[in-house]
């Protein structure tokens, strides 16, 4: 084996374990996280988010993410606001009024981050 290839199967081997520990930050995090795509089409969430939610993980992924919000008029506007403030800014924080899918009050912190180059937000809800 050339030092080429062995540099080359060392920085693979590192990708996979870099890879395997963000999976397992996702997976098991308490703070709900969210990504989406640029039209708000879940992409994936991990199981917090699904709690606060108040849904079954598998239930999010490929839904919108305002309907699975049962956002009212006030807070619809106060989550296009926010969503217009983060495109401007890049990363934005508020809280929002909502009903989980029981009907139960909830208020989340919502942080979101939208990377310049790739078209999605990562959200992270946290039930105040």
């Amino acid at each position: 084996m050339s030092h080429r290839e062995r540099d080359a199967e060392i920085l693979a081997r590192e990708l996979e374990r870099q890879a395997r520990r963000e999976r397992a930050y996702f997976r098991y995090a308490l703070t709900g996280i969210v990504e989406t795509a640029a039209d708000g089409t879940v992409m994936a969430a991990n199981p917090a988010a699904a709690s606060i939610l108040g849904v079954l993980p598998k239930a999010l992924p490929g839904r919108p993410l305002d309907a699975l919000l049962a956002l009212e008029d006030a807070q619809r506007a106060r989550f296009t606001r926010h969503l217009a403030r983060l495109r401007e800014q890049g990363i934005h924080r508020s809280e929002l009024e909502t009903r989980r899918a029981d009907g139960s009050a909830a208020t989340l912190e919502w942080t979101s981050v939208e990377p310049k180059r790739w078209a999605w937000l990562t959200a992270a809800l946290r039930a105040a």
